[in-house]
């Protein structure tokens, strides 16, 4: 289990961030409407497994034209946002398994799915890791996941929720839109976090610059208040195109609990992150 929390914020000028808040959180999507993802980094079965996982993953939808003589050419490029509450294992092999077929598609003519064509082919893939689950674990293992992108081509933001649809006499997995006039919250105790959200935005605080979520639940998990929620922050933002961010102590040089030293010594290289605070 975990939090996942989507919102959309506004477009908010930089005139309104102070210097002792010029940080990613407040600069990232200030020019223009961005929608906002953010979850914990803990992982339970029921008791704490990890607190080193990543929820909040980007992907790409690429289409191809067979050009004369010189085969397969990439012409267009979609950026998505991916990210999941619940069960691990259906969550990230929709995710393994997206990211191949999306990244290879040949439609013949200039061309893109649309983020619904897309959402409807997680929900067709997750259906079948969650029903393969069941046979390993006794019960349906249960995820969340939920899709950022262009709802076409107007360019509009759009967010879509894949999620299992229990009332259907076979166990379904189906997709619908999320409104983003309001907060969704996922996971584990979702009424008390929504409460805590909007006890932030009813104070009208215009230094929290729309982040209300996002500093509801760090407050969560630094009061450690759910054995399921911990670890650290990560969040994703979206404006056109989805980047992922890991918050993290930038001076103990820690990424998702891994030390960035001993990883820039097995590879050989530094690792540069944004969102590393």
């Amino acid at each position: 289990m975990t939090n996942l929390v989507v919102w959309k914020r506004p477009a908010i000028s930089l005139q309104h961030i102070t210097d002792n808040r010029r940080d990613e959180f407040f600069i990232e999507g200030t020019n223009r409407p961005s929608i906002w993802v953010i979850a914990d980094t803990r992982v339970t079965d029921p008791s704490k497994i990890t607190d080193q996982a990543t929820k909040i993953l980007e992907l790409d939808a690429t289409t191809y034209k067979k050009i004369e003589g010189h085969g397969y050419q990439s012409m267009w490029n979609l950026s998505i946002g991916f990210a999941y509450a619940g069960a691990v294992f259906p969550a990230m092999m929709t995710y393994a398994a997206l990211k191949v077929l999306l990244s290879n598609l040949a439609p013949g003519e200039a061309r893109l799915p649309t983020l619904q064509q897309i959402a409807n082919l997680t929900a067709y893939i997750a259906e079948q890791y969650v029903r393969d689950g069941k046979k390993a674990f006794g019960e349906f293992p249960h995820c969340h996941i939920v899709l950022t992108g262009m709802s076409g081509y107007d360019g509009e933001l759009a967010a879509m929720l894949v999620a299992p649809k229990e009332e259907y006499p076979d166990f379904q997995y189906k997709s619908r839109v999320l409104d983003l006039d309001v907060v969704h919250v996922f996971g584990d105790k979702v009424k008390e976090l929504k409460a805590a959200i909007q006890h932030l935005q009813d104070e009208a605080d215009e230094t929290r610059l729309g982040l209300e979520p996002k500093i509801a639940l760090e407050l969560r998990i630094a009061a450690a208040e759910s054995s399921k929620v911990g670890g650290t922050l990560q969040y994703g933002v979206h404006d056109g195109k989805f980047k992922a961010y890991a918050v993290n102590d930038s001076k103990k040089n820690l990424f998702l609990g891994f030390d960035l030293n001993a990883v820039a010594k097995q590879i050989g290289f530094d690792i540069l992150l944004d969102g590393l605070m």
